[in-house]
């Protein structure tokens, strides 16, 4: 059986930030520090790393059936930047989410990236700050919405 959409958007998006790299013409090589998508891994907050989460399902009871259900997925991508990471941590936050924007817009234009069960891919928004609590990081996030639809097989009893 095929994993949920909702875990497989999550994937499809961490894919496509692993060619976020300075050979690939990006502005930084975050592709290549870790990027998570299960938050029992996560890096210290003074090394670079992306984190990728689901926020929230809404679902479309309009659009769903006896065999698939729809639902709008909230997901937040967050680039942790730690200050030593570049002599102006600014200026690379701001580079940083140019890249995700970048990599990410193939997910919202090319419907033959998305993977099986996303109808639609939008970036909503985006800030860049610091965390509360005064850590020594710059957080970087970009909030996205996923259409997906959910095949629903029955189970066996």
């Amino acid at each position: 059986m095929a994993e949920p959409a909702s875990w497989e958007v999550l994937l499809h998006v961490q894919a496509a930030l692993g060619r976020v790299t300075l050979a690939n013409g990006f502005y930084t090589d975050i592709g290549t520090a870790p990027i998570v998508v299960d938050g029992t891994r996560l890096p210290a907050n003074d090394q670079l790393h992306t984190f990728i989460y689901s926020t929230d399902a809404e679902v479309n009871e309009g659009g769903s059936g006896k065999s698939h259900t729809s639902f709008g997925q909230g997901l937040v991508i967050e680039t942790v930047v730690p200050f030593g990471v570049d002599d102006n941590p600014f200026l690379f936050a701001h580079r940083v989410r140019a890249d995700l924007f970048r990599a990410l817009v193939t997910l919202r234009k090319g419907i033959k990236e998305r993977p099986a069960g996303v109808t639609t891919f939008e970036l909503v928004a985006a800030s860049i700050g610091p965390p509360e609590g005064g850590a020594a990081v710059i957080l970087v996030q970009v909030l996205a919405r996923a259409s997906l639809t959910e095949r629903l097989s029955p189970a066996n009893d």
